[in-house]
This record gives C-alpha cells, structure tokens and sequence, in this order.
C-alpha cells in the first residue's frame, strides 16, 4: 500500500524508497499490510527483490489502494 507521510522523513534515515510527491509537502512510501491491521514498511532489500523478479511493485500497491478505496 501507498504510506503519505510528511515530508521531513525524507530527512531521516527512512528504512527503504521513499520520494518526495511534487511540490507538497509530503513524501510517498509503502507498507505491506497483514492480517490483524499490521503494516511493514518497505525496506531497500524488498524493493530490489521486487524488482529484481520484475514485480512492478509501486503499482501493485497502488492498485490495492485503488481496490481497497472502492467500497
């Protein structure tokens, strides 16, 4: 899923790929969401393993956004 957070953790030593969304002020992550309402952040090792499998991961989540938001 999709994580909008403010854009000062771009500052910080964020635990995987996040980016900056245009000119707000707020930056994009992603989380992999469980059972029970749990979230992981993705980290650098997920995205590379997404990639490497060539799993277009981002749209992924954005798809289960899009699902999810539909009810």
């Amino acid at each position: 899923m999709p994580v909008v957070l403010p854009l000062e953790c771009l500052d910080m030593a964020w635990p995987g790929p996040i980016v900056r969304i245009g000119t707000l002020p707020f930056a994009m992550a992603w989380a992999d969401c469980v059972e029970g309402n749990q979230f992981f952040y993705v980290t650098f090792e997920e995205a590379k393993a997404w990639d490497d499998a060539g799993i277009d991961w981002q749209a992924v989540a954005l798809g289960n956004l899009t699902r999810l938001t539909m009810r």
